[in-house]
């Protein structure tokens, strides 16, 4: 509130700093409750949930604001160390490039196959699927159905996608630990898992 005195301002900030602090504090100790195993509430549990994740979020946000604050941790000395160093090590090792996959490629096909499969392999054991999920399994059963459309589809995205979708993070609940969980679009993730054939 603009004009508001000293004091009071000061008074405010402590306040929400207090209440953070035991925001943060409870959602620590109730973690570590579910952790040693005592019986705790659902509700509880899945509150708990939220709240890591958003502290993860808030961590994770704090660290890349204080790298676009501070500016590169490496020197452009030791950048340029690191990249000569690589180019020497790739030169010693004889390594060739690998291309871009060309457009008729004998292998395609199969690529492509093996890349729908691992996916599809993830869906094996799910009986209830989500939206996103069915959206996937259908452009995966359209990919095989028509693969040389797939083929072209997921080439246009290799050399002109410049603007990428948006990853979704969801944790998972171990009560020990938490696995982060990445939700990508599925057209880039057939995407994906073409080019980690080819590789």
């Amino acid at each position: 509130v603009p004009g508001l005195p000293v004091l009071i301002e000061n008074m405010v900030l402590r306040y929400v700093k207090s209440k953070a602090d035991w925001w943060t504090n409870s959602a620590h100790y109730n973690r570590e409750r579910i952790r040693r195993g005592a019986t705790v509430d659902k509700t509880i549990s899945r509150k708990n949930l939220g709240r890591l994740t958003r502290l993860w979020c808030k961590t994770e946000q704090e660290r890349q604001h204080n790298y676009l604050r501070d500016g590169s941790y490496l020197t452009s000395e030791e950048a340029v160390a690191i990249y000569t160093t690589t180019v020497h090590w790739l030169e010693s090792r004889k390594f060739t490039p690998i291309p871009f996959p060309p457009l008729s490629y004998k292998n395609d096909t199969k690529l492509l196959i093996l890349a729908l499969g691992r996916l599809k392999e993830s869906y094996s054991m799910t009986v209830k699927l989500n939206q996103l999920q069915r959206e996937e399994l259908g452009l995966i059963e359209l990919a095989y159905d028509n693969p040389h459309e797939a083929l072209s589809r997921i080439k246009r995205h290799l050399l002109t996608q410049r603007a990428f979708k948006e990853v979704g993070i969801e944790f998972m609940d171990l009560y020990n630990y938490l696995i982060p969980v990445y939700e990508v679009e599925p057209l880039e993730k057939i995407t994906d898992a073409y080019l980690d054939q080819y590789l």
